[in-house]
């Protein structure tokens, strides 16, 4: 039996209150429930549509007649009981304790901060995540840190601004605040309202004054006003509530079917989240959360004798056979020696000179395979077979074999590495290569084919390879930059940050690559090889302090300075993968991008191009000879046995 328990309105007073109380009749959290995944933007935005009046959604609440698990909207703590569940807002109502509590009554002790401005202008924000106008007129950071002082626009003090967790504080220590009589204050008494809540703010003048009062009066009405509705609804068990929430979310919000099926994991085991946390780091930190799902998903699937699970899906985990999946993932995510041999391949995996960084950019499905044959196996595998799995997801993810054959070449290949780590075989590289040739004669599935470079010769090849080396620019500069993972500096307590940019700065695409055209009549016209701005042979990854100070410099000077860093042992990465040829074809784009008007806009996109094509190609002879596996898939993915230099 289920039926609607009613529809009524909450004040964010309210459900800031439940979280700072912790009142006995408080929410809880369904268990479907994902981690908090909102960052500072997508607080912000929630408080912009606040100020502005405008719905911020429908909380939806269910319970259970039967007791199941429930979490703790602040602590997450775990717990059985029969309290109303937040089964959709969870994001937004911590948000709002993000925004109006301070951090030592969310039990943290360093935490972001929100502030806003009392006066000046709000501009017009765009529905983008991430729009950096937001913080014309809100910011965050610590009061007096480095944070803080970033944050400000220029010309601002900290005295324009109020603390939002403070102006919490005061509203909900008073048991009703009246928005219309703030309206009616006069400047003194404004003064003294914000000075009591807020030390730090300074006097309002004349000219801001009436739109200070204005600003807070209608914050303080919407934070006292119930208006944000809230649908109850009443069900059997711990099953109706993963329906009510799959329904939710795959018809509205856009959530993946992996996240659901996680939600459904979590029905029937209530520390999946915990559990899988401990997967990723006992297995030494290169997976996320939901690849560890995946694998441990996979596997436990294919160690009970069923099927591969590709692609999650909750239908999945009906019944009996649902259960024993559960079960067996449990137990795969506690067993100690599998994710030993999973730490171990991690560790040469991350090596600069395997794949390091380029854990981060190789097909998630591939590397399924890999964790696959490895927990099959009883015994270690030998470094030799540890370079032939590195040299199958390099490879494989370099041809988008999976973004092409999709689920059924990965199902077939899971099976595949199970029975040959089972066997204490090596990767069946071949086998898994040879099934797609036979089951795809044409390279191709859709509107996907499979670059084929050995199916061309002279200049076309070449073509053909840089084409490869672009669709996964970043994985073949990861591995030629050698760069490791984690990034971390030599005693530095914290990963450094880098960043990916242009060698030859996208600044120089708008004041120097336009010319007149072949008919000299289109003047300012941007050059046809722009697009080369773009390449991978135009990117590299360098540390982000030193990438911002060089972002729009001429190739020589950023060379010039990356050279004082390396001479003084300081660069990160240490290598650039530039040789002299190239260092060369830079210097004489320099000489053109020097002039102000440059004459031959043609010449210079010319050199441009050759710079772009020779480290292109470079990219791709490099990653033959670092994963020479690739002859393998010449001979039996392409069907090429000639003797020529692969």
């Amino acid at each position: 039996m289920r039926s609607l328990a009613g529809t009524h309105s909450a004040s964010i007073a309210a459900i800031v209150e439940m979280q700072r109380t912790q009142r006995k009749d408080a929410w809880k959290l369904a268990l479907v429930q994902r981690d908090v995944v909102w960052d500072e933007f997508r607080v912000a935005k929630l408080l912009d549509s606040i100020l502005a009046g405008y719905p911020i959604g429908t909380l939806l609440l269910c319970r259970t007649k039967d007791r199941t698990y429930e979490l703790d909207l602040e602590t997450r703590q775990l717990a059985r009981g029969d309290s109303w569940q937040l089964l959709d807002g969870q994001q937004r109502c911590v948000a709002l304790g993000a925004l109006f509590l301070p951090p030592a009554a969310r039990g943290e002790e360093r935490a972001v901060r929100f502030f806003w401005r009392l006066a000046g202008s709000q501009p017009d924000l765009k529905t983008g995540k991430r729009d950096p106008k937001i913080l014309d007129y809100i910011r965050w950071g610590e009061p007096g840190s480095e944070e803080e002082s970033k944050t400000l626009p220029p010309g601002a003090t900290r005295g324009e601004w109020i603390d939002l967790a403070l102006l919490g504080e005061w509203l909900l220590s008073k048991r009703r605040v009246d928005a219309a009589a703030i309206e009616r204050y006069d400047e003194d008494a404004l003064g003294r309202l914000l000075l009591s809540i807020d030390e730090a703010i300074e006097p309002v003048d004349d000219e801001s004054f009436h739109v200070v009062r204005g600003r807070l009066a209608r914050l303080v009405e919407r934070f006292d006003k119930p208006w944000i509705p809230v649908q109850r609804i009443e069900l059997e068990g711990a099953e109706d509530v993963l329906h009510v929430f799959a329904r939710a979310n795959m018809e509205g919000v856009r959530t993946s079917p992996a996240d659901v099926f996680f939600a459904a994991v979590k029905t029937a085991w209530p520390d999946a989240e915990e559990s899988l946390a401990s997967v990723c780091q006992r297995s030494g930190g290169f997976l996320s959360r939901m690849q560890a799902l995946r694998a441990v998903a996979r596997v436990a699937s294919l160690q009970e004798g069923g099927k591969d699970l590709v692609p999650l899906d909750v239908a999945r985990l009906k019944g009996e056979a649902g259960r024993a999946v559960v079960d067996a993932m449990q137990k795969v995510s506690h067993d100690q020696e599998l994710l030993d041999r999973w730490r171990r391949l991690g560790r040469y995996l991350a090596k600069p000179n395997v794949l390091g960084l380029g854990i981060r950019h190789i097909d998630e499905h591939l590397l399924d395979h890999v964790l696959a044959w490895i927990a099959a196996r009883r015994e270690p595998a030998s470094t030799d077979e540890l370079a032939t799995a590195a040299g199958y997801v390099f490879w494989g993810s370099a041809f988008r074999l999976y973004g092409i054959f999709r689920d059924t070449f990965s199902r077939d290949a899971m099976t595949r590495a199970w029975e040959a780590g089972r066997s204490a075989e090596s990767l069946p590289v071949e086998a898994i290569l040879r099934y797609a040739r036979e089951k795809w004669h044409n390279l191709s599935y859709g509107r996907g084919v499979v670059r084929a470079p050995w199916h061309a010769s002279g200049r076309e090849r070449r073509e053909v390879c840089r084409a490869v080396v672009n669709d996964r620019g970043r994985l073949f500069l990861c591995i030629a930059q050698r760069i490791p993972i984690p990034l971390n500096a030599r005693g530095a307590k914290k990963p450094i940050s880098f960043d990916w940019d242009h060698i030859v700065a996208q600044h120089f695409r708008s004041t120097r690559m336009k010319w007149r055209g072949p008919d000299g009549k289109q003047w300012k016209r941007l050059h046809p090889k722009t697009y080369l701005m773009g390449r991978a042979g135009n990117l590299c990854l360098l540390e982000a302090c030193l990438n911002r100070a060089l972002q729009d410099s001429a190739p020589g000077a950023k060379l010039s300075t990356i050279d004082d860093y390396r001479k003084q042992g300081t660069l990160q990465p240490e290598r650039l993968f530039l040789n002299r040829p190239e260092r060369r074809l830079l210097g004489r784009l320099d000489d053109y991008l020097e002039r102000r008007e440059p004459e031959d806009v043609d010449g210079m996109m010319k050199v441009f191009e050759r710079f772009v094509g020779y480290r292109e190609w470079r990219l791709w002879r490099y990653a033959v000879r670092t994963f020479p596996i690739v002859a393998t898939f010449r001979s039996v993915l392409f069907e090429v046995a000639s003797k020529e230099p692969v």
